[in-house]
């Protein structure tokens, strides 16, 4: 899978009602974003302000992470056979 480097306006957002369209574009906006997030992070001087608290953020993070594991778990469950990477645990 290519990532494209795609500048995004700071308006994007990702709606929280059920979408229709969770198609490549969604995820690559979404992966995007993440690193776009990631890349300030890394950056940041000690010190310098964040929209949100380092801790909000983390927690944000550890919600977000824990959601897309739920959802891999239920994709994996309900489409056997199919095009699935098979389960990997890190650690």
């Amino acid at each position: 899978m290519m990532y494209q480097q795609t500048q995004f306006s700071d308006d994007l957002m990702f709606v929280a009602q059920p979408c229709k369209k969770y198609g490549e574009e969604w995820f690559e906006a979404m992966f995007l974003a993440l690193d776009q997030l990631h890349d300030v992070v890394s950056d940041r001087q000690p010190g310098s302000d964040l929209p949100v608290t380092p801790g909000e953020m983390v927690g944000w993070l550890q919600d977000i992470i824990y959601t897309a594991q739920e959802a891999i778990v239920e994709i994996r469950t309900k489409a056997p056979g199919e095009d699935v990477t098979e389960a990997r645990y890190s650690g």
